[in-house]
């Protein structure tokens, strides 16, 4: 309790006074149930998203009739129980906060509101992990913007290629319909002059034979074009993709490079096996060693945290979560 007292103390110290927030605030929409508390007992849990999170609280939605909430919502600092829903937890993150603020959000569609909630009972570990997961949230929205713009990019050129590949097809139409009036002219001719109808009719043989070449060339540049327009695309999507999950992967760990890569994760693999394993002074010394090389490490920072936390080192656990927290506002970027 006097940790947890002391990492409270440590988070409301240090505000964000931009805008006037106390906190510095991450945009993100994560699963919650949330249920208020009404004479020592919880309602029913109801479903919503968040709209934002903070290192002293968050912003959730709530729906429902005007005078049932109204009624929970009537008086600020009411206890209300919060179960979060995250990937890289096996079972829900069960906490309590109280009411803080509370919003219409519109005023000619009553029953919506935006209910500002501080923590209250919560475990530092699960702090860390809502705090970071939305973090990634806000990475991977930055890197689908940029998929999707490749995207466009690449749909442009496909309909550059279409365009010209309409006008070859025009272009042969158009030979076609001249070979055609050619050919309907020596008919012409071998009827007006019947002592030439042999040699006219091997000529026009000949015509129809170059006709059919230059049809079936032509079909065949306009196939392997083609074929080259497609190769070209999926090597261009396959590139752009290798390389977006690439920049995923190293801005997620903080590394700059294949090699440090290697040796990242080779420290990072060792670490988490020892603590694991229960071996907590050498999961220190091995995670010390990985976030003295990769200072901007928040997954060496999380495992290190916890193993001091573990080993009964609780002030190096707390000056460890301080340097945690003030690189997690050095790597989010404001909305």
């Amino acid at each position: 309790m006097v940790y947890i007292k002391r990492l409270e103390d440590y988070l409301k110290s240090h505000s964000d006074a931009q805008g006037g927030r106390r906190y510095l605030r991450i945009p993100s929409k994560i699963p919650v149930l949330y249920a208020f508390k009404n004479r020592n007992r919880y309602s029913e849990y109801r479903q919503s998203f968040t709209t934002n999170i903070s290192t002293g609280g968050l912003s959730i939605e709530v729906i429902g009739p005007p005078s049932v909430v109204l009624k929970n919502l009537s008086k600020l600092n009411k206890t209300i129980e919060l179960k979060v829903d995250i990937p890289q937890k096996k079972s829900l993150i069960d906490f309590s906060g109280k009411v803080e603020w509370v919003e219409t959000l519109q005023k000619d569609s009553p029953g919506r509101y935006l209910v500002g909630i501080s923590f209250d009972t919560i475990k530092p570990d699960d702090r860390i992990d809502i705090l970071s997961y939305s973090v990634r949230l806000v990475n991977r929205k930055k890197m689908a913007r940029l998929a999707l713009g490749v995207l466009a990019a690449g749909i442009l050129i496909s309909g550059l290629w279409a365009i010209g590949a309409t006008q070859s097809k025009k272009q042969v139409q158009k030979k076609l319909v001249i070979s055609e009036t050619a050919r309907e002219k020596l008919k012409k001719d071998i009827i007006r002059l019947g002592q030439m109808k042999d040699g006219l009719e091997q000529k026009l043989e000949l015509n129809q034979i170059k006709i059919i070449s230059q049809s079936k060339l032509l079909e065949s540049q306009k196939k392997t074009i083609n074929e080259k327009n497609q190769t070209i695309k999926g090597m261009s999507l396959y590139l752009n993709n290798s390389k977006i999950l690439l920049e995923d992967i190293y801005k997620e760990w903080n590394i700059d490079s294949r090699s440090d890569f290697i040796v990242f994760d080779d420290l990072y693999r060792k670490g988490r096996q020892a603590l694991k394993d229960g071996e907590y002074p050498r999961a220190i010394l091995t995670l010390e060693e990985l976030i003295k090389k990769y200072p901007n490490s928040l997954l060496g920072y999380r495992l290190l945290i916890s193993a001091l936390y573990k080993e009964g080192k609780k002030e190096q656990a707390d000056k460890m979560f301080q340097e945690y927290i003030a690189k997690l506002k050095e790597q989010v970027i404001q909305p």
